[in-house]
């Protein structure tokens, strides 16, 4: 049996996180920090044969936002010149340790999801959530791993290197 990993890093206070998916078992790992994430990605070998999709936002070189206020337009650039180099980071390091690994563009990954969505789309595939979950509590990174974890499945089983 495959393991699915979906990764969306960021460099931010809130942190990043991750979504794997081991049969019908949905676990979610939160990272506050950039070197938590760097720290636990070889540990994944405990995970059976896992398949890794990251969110690389170097893959899309666009600020989204066409505000006027330079002062806006200056920071938001520095934020996400910060989460592209953390995306190609975590891209690489995630194949320096062996994994088959992919990466796509946030325009690759498709439409955010809501937790209306997401929680329609997580029942109906028959997922379960690890023990002590919360689903209520179910943040946008998590969703959005989750989006990129299943992906994953098809990125292996159509074969994409």
């Amino acid at each position: 049996m495959r393991t699915y990993i979906g990764v969306d890093p960021a460099i931010r206070i809130n942190g990043m996180a991750a979504c794997i998916i081991k049969g019908k078992e949905v676990r979610f790992t939160k990272y506050k920090r950039f070197v938590d994430f760097i720290l636990d990605v070889p540990k994944w070998t405990q995970y059976e044969n896992p398949v890794v999709l990251v969110e690389d936002s170097s893959l899309q070189n666009v600020t989204f936002n066409s505000s006027i206020n330079r002062a806006i337009l200056s920071r938001m650039s520095r934020n996400v010149g910060m989460n592209q180099g953390a995306s190609r980071i975590a891209y690489e390091w995630i194949k320096e340790n062996g994994y088959e690994g992919y990466n796509i563009s946030p325009e690759q990954k498709g439409k955010k999801w809501g937790k209306e969505i997401f929680m329609k789309i997580f029942q109906s595939e028959g997922y379960k959530f690890e023990p002590n979950f919360k689903p209520a509590k179910i943040s946008q990174d998590e969703i959005d791993c989750f989006s990129l974890a299943l992906q994953a499945k098809n990125y292996q089983k159509h074969g994409r290197k």
